[in-house]
């Protein structure tokens, strides 16, 4: 049995009477709009532990990507992929390393041709 099949039953067995998930960034959004009075414009925001933990630009961009794409990922290709209650951790730390290396190919070709500012 996988993870959102032990959720829903947990869910039901707690009395729920009706259990749905979404994927993280858009249930935020619901939970955000759901708290405020008045329409406003919302930017995300990297966490500032990661400018206090001294994080270069790039890891931080990286880590935010990584996160902002890490569900979505996981549950639409990793999960049925044979990596089973691993593709979480797989896909994170993936997606992490993955984005790292573009991100520093980019750095290291904007310099190489002069582009860097």
């Amino acid at each position: 049995m996988g993870i959102l099949q032990r959720a829903v039953q947990a869910a039901l067995a707690a009395g729920f009477k009706q259990v749905s998930f979404e994927l993280e960034p858009i249930a935020a959004a619901f939970d955000y709009e759901r708290r405020i009075e008045a329409d406003t414009l919302a930017l995300p925001a990297v966490d500032r532990l990661a400018y206090e933990a001294s994080a270069t630009e790039q890891e931080i961009v990286a880590g935010a990507l990584a996160v902002a794409l890490w569900e979505p990922v996981t549950v639409g290709f990793m999960l049925d992929g044979g990596f089973g209650e691993y593709a979480w951790g797989v896909t994170l730390g993936g997606m992490f390393v993955l984005l790292l290396l573009i991100n520093g190919l980019q750095a290291w070709t904007a310099k190489r041709t002069g582009r860097d500012r």
